[in-house]
């Protein structure tokens, strides 16, 4: 359990609770009572199956520490790779760490905000590093979509509408560590719908064709941005070296994977 502020200072206010369900880390925004030394979780809407993710891709072992020299919290963790657990044998070794980043609290309070930290810049040229934004028109095109808690699960989608499928706002975004003849690649890509009077902006990393080999896990990752896409542009981020991709949209979600 941490302590946080919208500027990740330290505050007796709001806190948030790391739990590790299924391999991957979700937290909670809520409040700790000193004096009863209990932990309230905030009411809400929650991704996970008790919170809201980190990333929608392969990281966990997550923790965090505070940086007194520049008042900032640093999220640290792990990736753990796509190949299987014979070629991590042969190679001796397996996974790696993500790349810090910076996390505090939005404005509301509600959700973490998070971005690579500032010294990745000096590494800039010694791998990929893209970022863009996207300016979405013609919202009345957008499908309806019909949102049923038990059965919509962004991941869900994203495998059901993978890079290939057309539809009428999206999949727009990037193909990755592409091979000549796209044989292979990565899509990190959006989808806008339309579900209960708003819009719903759909991230996902389709990973069914990043590799020729049947042997490793091509799981596909989705989540859904909680931005208003008619009111704000949609950014991506994505570092890309050999074999790693970690995406940040909108400073919001990430979808990392090997």
């Amino acid at each position: 359990m941490f302590n946080w502020t919208p500027h990740g200072l330290p505050s007796i206010h709001h806190n948030h609770l790391i739990q590790k369900v299924a391999g991957q880390d979700y937290y909670t925004i809520g409040a700790n009572n000193i004096a009863t030394d209990t932990y309230t979780a905030e009411e809400g809407p929650l991704d996970g199956i008790s919170g809201f993710g980190y990333d929608y891709g392969k990281f966990y072992v997550s923790k965090t520490f505070f940086d007194i020299a520049k008042r900032r919290r640093i999220l640290w963790a792990w990736i753990n790779e796509s190949s299987s657990a014979t070629d991590d044998l042969r190679k001796g070794w397996a996974g790696l760490q993500a790349i810090p980043r910076n996390v505090w609290l939005d404005k509301s309070g509600k959700q973490l905000m998070q971005w690579p930290i500032s010294e990745l810049e000096k590494l800039r040229g010694k791998q990929v590093d893209v970022e863009i934004s996207f300016q979405i028109c013609d919202f009345e095109k957008a499908e309806v979509l019909k949102l049923d808690p038990n059965l919509t699960t962004p991941q869900l989608l994203c495998s059901q509408n993978d890079a290939s499928v057309k539809g009428a706002l999206g999949a727009v975004g990037l193909l990755v560590l592409a091979s000549n003849g796209l044989q292979e690649c990565t899509a990190v890509f959006f989808r806008v719908f339309k579900a209960d009077s708003k819009y719903i902006v759909l991230t996902c990393s389709d990973q069914s064709r990043f590799s020729l080999d049947d042997d490793i896990d091509k799981t596909t990752y989705g989540a859904f941005l909680d931005v208003d896409p008619v009111l704000k542009k949609l950014s991506l981020r994505s570092l890309i070296d050999r074999s790693i991709v970690e995406s940040f949209w909108w400073r919001r979600q990430s979808l990392h994977h090997s």
